[in-house]
This record gives C-alpha cells, structure tokens and sequence, in this order.
C-alpha cells in the first residue's frame, strides 16, 4: 500500500513538471506569435547590463 502512494506521488511529480514544461512552450511559442515581446525586453535588460559592466570595466583600465 505504501508502495503505491509513493508511485502515485511520484506520477504527480511527473505530471507537475510535464505542465510547467508545457507551460513554458506555451509561453514561448505565444510570445513568437505576438511578436516576442518578453525575450526582446529580456534581452535589451540582459544587453544593457553587459554594458554596464563592460564600461566600468573600461573606466578601470582608464584611470
């Protein structure tokens, strides 16, 4: 009997991460069709800091 809750609890574990997966292509694959709007401010976040440290950096080797 124990046996089988664990493998119950282990079918829902497995169901959970199927649908956060599939949550997850769906998200992508909506913000592909609406123009990816989420990667681009991501990536423009991700760029910004990059240049950021790139420039600091830079300042350092200056003075």
């Amino acid at each position: 009997r124990d046996k089988g809750n664990k493998d119950s609890y282990i079918l829902v574990q497995q169901s959970e991460r199927n649908w956060s997966h599939w949550r997850m292509e769906c998200c992508r694959l909506r913000s592909i069709k609406f123009g990816s709007f989420i990667p681009v401010r991501f990536q423009s976040i991700v760029e910004d800091k990059g240049e950021d440290s790139d420039s600091s950096s830079s300042h350092k080797i200056n003075s």
